[in-house]
């Protein structure tokens, strides 16, 4: 068997949007109901689970923060963000992730690196993924299934990597 191919690496770059990050449409398919962009500002270093995390947001170069709800008003809200982080900020980040017993490393394609947490936060339990291109670290937060953050993933993942080129 042949070994993965690591993705190359690439000096990325945070997209213009939410729907260039990740299209609407995607998430209300994949969820099976209409999906809206919220126009609340969302406060993306205080919602972040963890020191290491919201430490790396604080500083970060450039940031954009999402949030979709679905048509009924649950407290199913998505939550996704792009950060770009220097190298040193993204290493420390990776390093911390690594060593975290609640983070466990997840493939997710063309990614440099990710990594996905479960558990309670706040009245439901939401599922967090983070996913790292180049200079731009990835972050979905939702009470959906790690399959369909998987999905959400790649995509956005995919859509940095455009926004890139």
């Amino acid at each position: 068997m042949s070994p993965t191919p690591t993705p190359t690496p690439v000096t990325a770059t945070t997209p213009p949007s939410c729907e260039a990050l990740l299209p609407i449409a995607l998430v209300s398919e994949t969820e099976g109901e209409a999906w809206y962009d919220s126009a609340q500002p969302v406060d993306a270093v205080s919602s972040l689970p963890g020191p290491s995390a919201r430490e790396a947001a604080a500083v970060a170069d450039k940031a954009l923060a999402c949030r979709w709800w679905p048509e009924r008003a649950t407290e199913n809200y998505l939550l996704g963000y792009a950060f770009e982080l220097d190298a040193g900020t993204r290493a420390t980040l990776v390093r911390d992730l690594e060593r975290a017993a609640s983070y466990s490393d997840v493939e997710i394609e063309g990614a440099d690196a990710a990594f996905s947490a479960a558990g309670p936060r706040g009245e439901v339990a939401r599922n967090t993924l983070y996913a790292f291109v180049g200079d731009v670290w990835i972050v979905l937060i939702a009470p959906a299934t790690p399959i369909v953050l998987s999905v959400f993933a790649e995509e956005a993942v995919a859509n940095v990597r455009a926004a890139s080129d």
